[in-house]
């Protein structure tokens, strides 16, 4: 996101038009360019989030600078229904592979 738009976005939340401001897909140096000149810091960053990508950093450093972390994606595309150790710890607590994952 460049400069400009992150700014039009933050006269929007200024004006009481938007109640928060959020992104999607952005890693830690994505977050680190844009908070050198925001003004206003996201409060949501929108992830692929699943057991088979945990996206640690990410999430650690979204943690770390107030950032809420939002999961897309949670079963992966479907792969995780698939996934051996997800359906045996399913089967141990009789859950679906998706109520695992979620």
């Amino acid at each position: 996101m460049n400069n400009e738009t992150w700014r039009a976005i933050e006269e929007l939340y200024k004006e009481g038009k938007i109640k928060s401001i959020g992104v999607s897909n952005f890693l830690p140096h994505h977050l680190e360019a844009l908070m050198e000149t925001a003004t206003i810091r996201p409060s949501i960053n929108q992830i692929e989030f699943h057991p088979g990508f945990m996206q640690q950093e990410c999430v650690s450093f979204c943690k770390d600078n107030n950032i809420l972390v939002e999961a897309w994606s949670l079963l992966g595309t479907g792969k995780m229904l698939d996934n051996e150790t997800l359906k045996a710890t399913a089967a141990k607590y009789n859950k679906s592979v998706a109520q695992i994952c979620i």
